[in-house]
């Protein structure tokens, strides 16, 4: 999982090669949780926090809403999804990233850190679009 942010960035058919190859269960919200909550604590599993993973979680989150979404046989409604898997992603870094965003300078951080080379302005901007669609 720690390799998410590569392949992603590398290969946008990323997250439909990795649920198309394993058998999930996403028909319900409880196994939809599950998942999403394996995934961030295996992405953060080794205790090493960046913002390069915290928004390729963050980006993560949002491709894994749109991927429920489109399944053929998804009953479930898409404000639903999408309002659940934010929740759980700012759950998840209110409550486990917390210290480690406020020694950063929460937020205003991460735009210092990215706010270095143009290339980096421009991978936080797609970030930001990615955030909005979803939000």
């Amino acid at each position: 999982m720690l390799t998410i942010g590569a392949c992603n960035s590398q290969h946008p058919t990323f997250i439909t090669r990795f649920f198309s190859s394993s058998p999930i269960d996403l028909q319900t919200l409880n196994n939809i949780r599950s998942i999403h909550s394996e995934i961030a604590n295996q992405l953060f599993s080794d205790g090493a926090i960046t913002w390069t993973r915290i928004i390729t979680f963050i980006s993560f989150s949002a491709m894994f809403a749109e991927h429920i979404i489109q399944l053929p046989n998804n009953n479930l409604s898409s404000n639903l999804i999408i309002s659940s898997i934010i929740d759980w992603t700012t759950n998840f870094i209110d409550t486990n990233l917390q210290s480690w965003l406020q020694d950063q300078n929460n937020w205003a951080g991460c735009l210092k850190f990215y706010d270095k080379t143009p290339q980096r302005r421009n991978s936080i901007g797609r970030y930001a679009g990615i955030l909005g669609t979803i939000g």
